[in-house]
């Protein structure tokens, strides 16, 4: 099975965090993820009446934080320092 989660160093988690990794998650070097952040690989496409799903990797990069309750959806990269 190929690798979907990739911790490249320290990095904090407060409380409350969904990662829904079905695809690849990449966080980076002193990264920060606050309270309620959802990372999402993988979802429903939107017009599709079978419910089909569409997916993505994730790329959080060093230095990044994610204010909370944010959402990130399947193919976005969180630059360094963003």
């Amino acid at each position: 099975m190929a690798q979907k989660l990739e911790l490249l160093g320290i990095f904090i988690l407060m409380m409350e965090q969904s990662l829904a990794i079905r695809q690849y998650l990449m966080l980076g070097a002193v990264s920060i993820l606050a309270t309620g952040v959802w990372i999402w690989t993988l979802q429903h496409k939107v017009n599709s009446p079978s419910f089909e799903t569409e997916g993505a990797p994730v790329y959080v990069e060093d230095s990044a934080w994610i204010s909370c309750r944010a959402t990130v959806l399947p193919g976005v990269t969180i630059v360094r320092g963003g």
